[in-house]
């Protein structure tokens, strides 16, 4: 029973003391109220644990709750800081909110226009400091707001501006300096004096000016208005105008001012521990208020960065070129309003300050003129909303100030001058506007001469050249060519007229016909109009024709893969590739490489043609063909005349068994070997890992070490990566070449 009654007495005295620790520490709440009192060391948070209030030094301020680093947003007592660290926040009726020093006096307090029962205090997740009737949440019914007293901070939902029924303003006022909350020199203001505009003032004097709000932007600055993580504008009515900005993602931003007169938007890092500037103003020298005067323009990209509007001249040229540009320009015609003036149109510019102006957003453009046209003391008029084509009238009765050039493309705005240079610009447009309609015209005529001269010469020349049998090359062409060439009355009657007995075939690029040409058998290759072979070698020509020696013992794979015929191919012979009736080497019609420019990496054709399995994968499979692409068509011959399946063989180190039984003693095995390698090579499926044919035959000709071959093309299935071949991967028409004697 000692033991318990110990052990009881030992929890009331924990219970106890950690009691005394949390009061020590400190206490959290969620409201204040007429019985619940904040004291130095208490916070009241809200409810989302987003902002935090509580005594810091001699100051009531708000803070964020969650950041490492203290980032205060609001001071209550800016103006009269507690003389002692001491001090208690608390409501009373009828609804005001004090703060008592340490004597129990009113150092600072709210005030109420209504008072309620039961007043209470609560901060919101967005920032505001409310004082309201307990359980009210009506946001209208607020007795008072931090919003509509802040210090050098504006939240998201702070309204910046003026309300016009009560007549109070609200905004920014930044710190004495870094240390002392103190209300300094800088303010900013969404000014309402004219057509709404965002103002720094350093004191009474104007130290930047966003421009007008457009609908959809300031007219000065250089963000626009939607953003990834909020979006702005200014409301405006007959009972209030404002600015404010609203959050469009969970990243907190925050607008501050500093002491010296810079705005600052803010995002705070992903990590939470560090806020990162997204917005700085001023930007650069063209956002100091009125830089370069009156009618001066300023553009940050220039230099230097003044200059007058056109048709303007500098008030003072030696100030001027001394960079002393704020006694602004001048037109250089004096108005004359009773003879008539005239508003000539400047583009692209940030619209002048507004302070002063008149506005009115129902009337149309048109009608905007001919109200300031009839004042003449209106210097200038534009559409205060761009939106939808732009509306409204806004007119400036005093020079033009803060002109620089659009950041974001700027707006129109019509200037009163005098009629003469109205005069001079209309002659200066009409001369452009003809200029506009005389160049293009007479480039059109330019081209259409050019192109009748081409056109003309290029049917004299191939007039000329059929008349003389010729091709379209220079000088000597069969010197340049090294090939003879016929005319075509003589190939005509050499194939019987390309009588259909003597068609002995037809391949993919046309029909092949049997002749006799001074005593010879030949084969001539009639090209169809859809070729493309031989297109460079006779482009003068519409009908194309390729005469070739006539080889009787027809294709090689009759050879090849036939019983009988294979046994008349010893070694030899098939080390020459192709033969003729007494089995000389001949090669001829080999493959579509000499379609390629010899410098030419690889090309693209619409239509594959030529013997499946003798194509190279890039040309079958994407119609990418270059001097590459006979390498392979060599590789296959090779492989071919030693009966296939080389690859898994020569990986084996079996080379030698590849040999056809009917060759007998008849082979050089280090020959056969080396064949088989170079053919591995030829038909590789990349062709950069193929060799050249000049490279294929010199390695067929010496006897040094050759590179290990990798698999070849079509071995089974595609392995290649396609980033390896081509990234086309279309397969176009596929004609089927049908091989016969010649």
């Amino acid at each position: 029973m000692k033991a318990l009654l110990r052990q009881a007495g030992f929890y009331t005295f924990m219970v106890m003391f950690l009691c005394s620790i949390h009061h020590t520490f400190g206490a959290t709440y969620s409201t204040i109220t007429t019985t619940q009192f904040l004291k130095d060391g208490d916070y009241i948070t809200s409810p989302g644990v987003i902002f935090e209030i509580g005594f810091e030094n001699r100051y009531v301020g708000m803070w964020y709750k969650n950041i490492s680093v203290r980032t205060v947003v609001w001071v209550a007592n800016r103006e009269a800081p507690l003389s002692s660290g001491s001090g208690i926040l608390k409501v009373i009726k009828p609804g005001l909110q004090v703060l008592l020093n340490g004597t129990n006096n009113v150092v600072w307090s709210t005030n109420t226009s209504r008072s309620v029962q039961n007043p209470v205090t609560q901060l919101l997740d967005s920032g505001n400091l409310v004082v309201k009737e307990a359980g009210d949440h009506n946001l209208g019914n607020f007795l008072w707001q931090s919003f509509d007293h802040p210090t050098d901070t504006l939240l998201a939902g702070m309204k910046l501006g003026r309300n016009f029924a009560t007549g109070t303003e609200v905004y920014l006022s930044s710190w004495k300096n870094e240390e002392d909350p103190a209300p300094g020199d800088s303010t900013y203001h969404c000014d309402p004096s004219g057509y709404p505009q965002n103002i720094v003032k350093k004191g009474s004097d104007v130290v930047y000016s966003s421009g007008p709000w457009n609908g959809r932007y300031f007219s000065g600055t250089q963000n626009s208005r939607k953003g990834p993580f909020y979006t702005y504008g200014v409301y405006l009515s007959n009972k209030e105008v404002y600015f404010v900005y609203k959050l469009t993602s969970s990243v907190l931003v925050r607008l501050t001012l500093s002491h010296n007169g810079v705005l600052q938007i803010w995002i705070l890092g992903v990590r939470k521990q560090d806020w990162v500037p997204l917005v700085l103003i001023p930007a650069d020298n063209c956002d100091m208020y009125k830089l370069c005067g009156a009618y001066g323009s300023c553009d940050s990209q220039d230099s230097p960065v003044c200059r007058c509007l056109d048709k303007f001249v500098p008030n003072n040229s030696d100030a001027w070129e001394r960079t002393d540009w704020s006694g602004g320009c001048v037109r250089r015609t004096e108005l004359n309003c009773l003879q008539g003036d005239a508003f000539l149109k400047y583009s692209h510019i940030k619209l002048p300050d507004t302070r002063n102006s008149w506005s009115k957003v129902t009337m149309t453009l048109e009608e905007c003129k001919n109200i300031c046209s009839k004042n003449c003391s209106c210097m200038a008029y534009s559409n205060p909303d761009i939106r939808n084509g732009g509306s409204g009238c806004l007119l400036w009765f005093e020079d033009l100030l803060d002109i620089r050039k659009g950041p974001n493309g700027g707006q129109d705005i019509y200037i009163r001058m005098a009629a003469s240079e109205s005069d001079s610009q209309e002659s200066d447009g009409k001369k452009w506007k003809l200029l506009f309609w005389i160049l293009p015209l007479s480039v059109g005529l330019i081209l259409v001469f050019l192109s009748l001269l081409i056109y003309h010469r290029r049917r004299k020349k191939d007039t000329d050249l059929k008349k003389k049998g010729r091709s379209g090359c220079s000088g000597n062409c069969a010197e340049e060519l090294e090939i003879p060439l016929f005319d075509l009355s003589t190939v005509a009657k050499a194939t019987n007229n390309f009588s259909i007995d003597r068609q002995i075939g037809e391949g993919g690029y046309g029909p092949v016909y049997k002749g006799i040409l001074e005593g010879q058998e030949i084969a001539v290759k009639r090209l169809s109009r859809t070729s493309t072979q031989g297109e460079k070698e006779f482009k003068s020509w519409e009908e194309k024709m390729l005469i070739y020696e006539y080889l009787p013992n027809g294709s090689l794979d009759s050879f090849i893969f036939d019983d009988s015929q294979s046994k008349v191919l010893d070694w030899p012979k098939r080390f020459h590739i192709i033969n003729d009736k007494d089995m000389n080497p001949k090669i001829s019609d080999f493959g579509i490489a000499k379609i390629c420019e010899e410098n030419d990496i690889g090309s693209k054709t619409n239509q594959v043609v030529g013997t499946f399995g003798y194509l190279s994968p890039e040309y079958a499979l994407h119609g990418r063909y270059s001097v590459k692409s006979d390498v392979f068509s060599f590789g296959i011959l090779f492989n071919l005349n030693l009966l296939g399946h080389a690859w898994k063989l020569y990986k084996e180190g079996r080379s030698t068994e590849l040999l056809d039984e009917y060759l007998g003693d008849s082979c050089s095995t280090p020959e056969v070997e080396r064949s088989i390698c170079v053919g591995l090579l030829c038909v590789q499926q990349c062709p950069e890992d193929r060799p050249s044919m000049f490279s294929a035959v010199m390695m067929l000709n010496n006897e040094g070490v050759l590179p290990q071959a990798k698999r070849p093309g079509f071995y089974i299935e595609r392995d290649a990566p396609d980033g390896e071949l081509y990234a086309q991967k279309t397969l176009t028409q596929t004609p089927i070449t049908i091989l016969a004697a010649r």
